[in-house]
């Protein structure tokens, strides 16, 4: 299995026609350390749209009305204007990679920000033991999330000894001796330590996803 060099998440939300609710659309791109390899999941939820932020009067006037006329909120659908189905495809469009594979170097630049790309990574089936450090690079890989447990819990180049990995489709969880409880995502990690290429087969997860 190749490692995992590089997280991108992108996000965008959509507002449903009735004002109540909004899809939100993301797009999970993982980037594997020969660069010429990517895979992407999409991720669709729905929410009310005051999750995401207070909603201005006008638009809970709309809402009042629609409930007044009708009776109902629309809580199992998302109907979206042409407008906002315009917004959907170019979204999808736009941060589509294809089937994840590039068969010409050349093809790198065209499809693969550069930003997108790190060399430098962790071994994601790392035992107990193993040693790694965030860098001023891996520090910005992954998502917001990602980004602000590193900044609340760890230290730039500073040891940490692994206490646990967890492999999955999408991203690898990485379980650190000096921060209990907290998982954090491989790509925010550099390896300090060499481990053996044979040792990896006693990870857990290595025959799931070798």
């Amino acid at each position: 299995m190749k490692k995992v060099t590089k997280n991108i998440n992108k996000k965008k939300h959509f507002v449903c026609d009735c004002m109540a609710h909004v899809l939100q659309v993301v797009s999970d791109i993982d980037i594997f350390e020969d660069s010429q390899r990517i895979r992407q999941s999409w991720n669709i939820s729905m929410f009310k749209l005051e999750s995401i932020g207070k909603m201005d009067v006008w638009n809970r006037i709309k809402i009042a009305c629609r409930y007044l006329r009708t009776g109902k909120m629309h809580e199992d659908q998302i109907i979206l204007s042409e407008g906002e189905a315009k917004k959907l495809a170019k979204f999808i469009n736009d941060n589509n990679y294809g089937k994840g594979v590039l068969k010409e170097k050349k093809k790198t630049k065209e499809m693969i920000p550069k930003e997108m790309i790190s060399k430098e990574t962790m071994e994601v089936f790392a035992l107990k033991g193993y040693k790694v450090k965030v860098t001023d690079e891996t520090k910005n890989n992954g998502d917001s999330y990602d980004k602000e447990k590193v900044n609340n819990f760890l230290t730039i180049n500073k040891v940490y000894t692994v206490e646990a990995t967890k492999v999955q489709n999408w991203k690898t969880d990485v379980f650190l001796k000096e921060v209990p409880r907290i998982s954090f995502n491989s790509v925010n990690f550099e390896g300090v330590t060499e481990q053996p290429k044979e040792l990896n087969q006693q990870h857990q997860d290595y025959n799931r996803y070798a």
